[in-house]
């Protein structure tokens, strides 16, 4: 080894943890997919499912992943995810290639790379080009030093079908290289890259299936409009939110027909900001009823919904599995629009509404005739324990709940414990969350608790710890700041 290869080497990884890599890789004759996390500079849990597998079945988009408050659960939960003929390695390298020349190159059966939080230089996608000819999936988020070079090597792999280069500081040009030379690409995922306006989406394959450009807060709604009068058939999953305005939602519903799961999300904005409420009107909002065939309908702090407009959504769309309405105050809603929900809605497994004051009596009357209802969110709304207790009992499907911040005592937990006893005949587990409530934790250990029951449970001024029932025994956890989206609608 000459001098200069020894300062290239990684000084933060001991030869002996070198050596357990190679053993590892020197196993792996069948691994079709490498997924690499630099753990110095993040932690997994900050990385969402389908990112570190982009192209997975569209019928797995429903399995939306659960809120974690304990760090272990989670890394649980996140190697479950990882799917077989993976080579999983959290590791921090001060030499990306080294890493490349070590782990990855090993694999001959290589079709996916996932390389998250790493610095990713020229001579990195060089080597991968030049090397690994058949790459069909492709995923650097959040890894920088991608320039315009390394773009037009990427551009090279004209197998490319799956390309996730979320915050990546790319630049438009970068973007229109890959777009007009990798024609087989079906999902894309271009978010949060600020200096994007959305020229290079004219380029974009008509075969497209995915495309995500949330957080590219320089998007031109006419850029949109561009992009959609192409007639994108094959669309079928959209997320967005800066760019969207009533026109382009107009184009978007009309000539990308096709849509099954749409996303308008503001998750990042403060309380009083006026960016996401002037986004759409009661127009923009009824183009979405053109969508015949949607399934998931996400709205996050944005426009001023209101129950015309709700209604018509659900009567052109009378599909929806999943809807989320966290609108706060950024909506017209009563409690007449859960009622058009239960009606018009017979096949929603998922609903989700947070700190949304429309959610009265009348509504939670009316969820509680929704029978195939699986997963209902209600963070932070005004509820009652007899109304609460309704829904738990009636909703015969209903096995994940989460009430957090909401004023319910421990009758809810009582109905919750005798709802779990009944879901033992079908060998069923009941999930519920009760964080910040009118319950104090200390209760969870004076309870009889069916080993079929995951419960977390905190008072309303407890902001340290919770009490944790995870089937076996009850424990102290700390509350932690995990989901960084979730805490602000929590708060």
């Amino acid at each position: 080894m000459t001098v200069k290869d020894k300062t290239q080497e990684c000084r933060h990884v001991s030869q002996k943890n070198w050596q357990i890599i190679s053993t590892a890789v020197s196993n792996g004759s069948d691994i079709e997919s490498v997924l690499l996390i630099d753990g110095f500079n993040t932690k997994p849990l900050y990385i969402p499912s389908h990112n570190f597998r982009l192209d997975y079945p569209y019928n797995e988009i429903n399995l939306l992943p659960p809120f974690f408050y304990d760090e272990k659960e989670f890394l649980q939960w996140f190697v479950k995810q990882i799917q077989p003929k993976t080579f999983y390695l959290r590791i921090h390298v001060c030499n990306a290639v080294e890493l490349l020349t070590k782990v990855v190159l090993k694999f001959r059966s290589l079709s996916q790379i996932s390389c998250h939080w790493f610095i990713l230089t020229k001579e990195f996608i060089e080597i991968l080009v030049k090397n690994c000819r058949n790459i069909e999936v492709v995923n650097f988020e959040n890894s920088i030093g991608i320039n315009y070079s390394s773009c037009l090597l990427l551009s090279q792999m004209t197998k490319l079908k799956h390309l996730n280069l979320s915050g990546c500081d790319i630049y438009e040009n970068s973007i229109e290289m890959i777009l007009k030379n990798c024609k087989q690409l079906i999902s894309l995922n271009i978010s949060n890259n600020c200096e994007l306006t959305g020229r290079c989406l004219v380029w974009i394959n008509r075969s497209i299936e995915r495309l995500d450009l949330r957080d590219c807060w320089r998007l031109d709604p006419h850029e949109l409009i561009a992009m959609s009068r192409m007639r994108l058939d094959s669309l079928v999953e959209l997320l967005a939110n800066s760019g969207i305005n009533d026109e382009s939602m107009t184009e978007i519903c009309v000539n990308c027909p096709n849509i099954r799961h749409l996303n308008i999300s503001f998750d990042y904005i403060e309380y009083d900001d006026d960016c996401g409420r002037r986004v759409l009107s009661d127009f923009g909002f009824k183009e979405i009823a053109k969508l015949k065939d949607l399934q998931i309908l996400i709205l996050r702090h944005v426009g001023k919904l209101t129950d015309i407009s709700l209604h018509n959504i659900l009567m052109g769309c009378n599909n929806l599995t999943n809807l989320i309405l966290n609108l706060r105050h950024r909506h017209r809603l009563t409690d007449n629009a859960v009622t058009d929900i239960a009606e018009l809605c017979p096949n929603l497994i998922y609903f989700e509404s947070v700190h949304n004051h429309f959610i009265k009596e009348k509504s939670l009357l009316s969820l509680s005739q929704m029978k195939n209802l699986a997963k209902l969110v209600l963070r932070g709304n005004e509820l009652v324990d007899n109304q609460v207790t309704n829904v738990i009992n009636d909703c015969n499907n209903l096995v994940d709940i989460n009430l957090d911040g909401c004023n319910v005592t421990q009758l809810v937990l009582m109905a919750c414990i005798n709802r779990s006893k009944q879901l033992q005949t079908s060998d069923q587990t009941l999930n519920i969350s009760l964080i910040r409530t009118k319950i104090d934790r200390k209760v969870l250990n004076e309870c009889q608790l069916p080993h079929n029951l995951r419960v977390r449970v905190s008072g309303p001024n407890n902001l340290e710890h919770y009490s944790q029932f995870d089937g076996k025994s009850v424990t102290t956890q700390r509350l932690k700041l995990i989901v960084p989206y979730f805490w602000l609608d929590y708060t």
